[in-house]
């Protein structure tokens, strides 16, 4: 069902060797340990939620501000400077990480995977972040979660955001965005401000458990986190982006999916690629049978270009909710 993209050899799908290789596992492969590292308020805020997961061995919030690292609800947290606000002032977020670096080393301490989360166009998202992010990488695989500033916001914002991006992507670390503005876009403009942040957290929380549920080992159809970043190395100045959907049973799967993914390429333009992170959150009755996946690939191949690689790695939790499956792909967006 998946074909590789005519421009990239199956070799260079590889990853490099991450850590220590020389001793090769005996027996069942135990679980990738997974740690959520929130940079910044926004990340801080999206701890709480994943202290009692039992696919996360470790979180920790880092700030430059006091108030907040106090506050943190998290197993760890790191004060970066004195503890007052760098007024979005990401050149000093910066050169407090790099004067702080082996404080960083220390806090971040060991795990396979780092999932770094945060927001874009401030001193602590843009300027930390991605310090933070380049110390993980050299310990085990690194994913960037982020979100990007609203239209709206001071355009100073996007820059700074859009800086940090470069400086992750010069990094060769695999970095999936958010745009706040195709939330609000899907919202409309009546749209509550507040329903705009709560989706992107949901969105955030969900790319979170993809990611941490790619590393507990073998499922429904295995793709780990040396696979996704794989991706990532097969297609230069690739970004990750997010899409999720979410159903009762009510409507048909082939609708949600191509709802959600409408809206993640929104922000994008003809030609651009990368990597979709796509939650599929469904009632456990939903019935998703091959004729439903199939029609809704039908339904969504015209949004992609015909380079698209489909590749499908899907992790069915059976908690007291619902079961959820993830997608993850490599997109080109359509010129059509």
């Amino acid at each position: 069902m998946t074909q590789p993209p005519r421009t990239v050899t199956e070799e260079s799908y590889l990853p490099e060797p991450v850590g220590d290789d020389s001793v090769q596992p005996t027996g069942a492969t135990p679980p990738l340990t997974v740690k959520v590292i929130g940079v910044g308020r926004f990340g801080s805020r999206l701890l709480p939620g994943l202290v009692d997961n039992p696919r996360i061995s470790g979180t920790l919030a880092i700030h430059t501000d006091q108030r907040l690292v106090a506050s943190a609800r998290a197993e760890q947290s790191l004060l970066l400077g004195p503890g007052t606000s760098l007024a979005g002032n990401c050149i000093r977020g910066r050169a407090l990480a790099r004067a702080q670096s082996l404080e960083l080393d220390d806090a971040l301490g060991e795990a396979d995977v780092f999932l770094v989360v945060g927001g874009q166009g401030g001193s602590t998202g843009s300027g930390v972040l991605p310090e933070v992010a380049a110390l993980a990488q050299k310990k085990g695989f690194t994913f960037v979660l982020t979100s990007l500033p609203f239209a709206f916001e001071a355009p100073r914002r996007s820059r700074v955001a859009e800086l940090a991006l470069r400086r992750l992507s010069r990094l060769n670390i695999p970095t999936f965005t958010l745009p706040n503005e195709t939330l609000a876009a899907g919202l409309g403009a009546r749209g509550a401000f507040r329903e705009a942040l709560d989706m992107g957290t949901t969105q955030l929380m969900s790319g979170i458990r993809a990611l941490s549920a790619s590393a507990a080992g073998p499922a429904l159809i295995d793709m780990g986190p040396a696979d996704i970043q794989g991706l990532f190395r097969a297609t230069p100045n690739a970004r990750g982006i997010f899409a999720s959907a979410a159903g009762d049973g009510s409507v048909p799967f082939s609708d949600l999916m191509e709802r959600a993914l409408r809206q993640a390429l929104s922000g994008n333009q003809p030609g651009d690629t990368g990597a979709l992170l796509f939650t599929i959150r469904t009632h456990r009755d939903y019935d998703l049978r091959m004729n439903a996946l199939a029609a809704a690939l039908d339904r969504v191949r015209p949004h992609l270009g015909d380079q698209a690689n489909i590749t499908f790695g899907a992790w069915c939790e059976e908690d007291d909710l619902a079961p959820s499956c993830v997608v993850v792909d490599l997109f080109s967006v359509s010129k059509g």
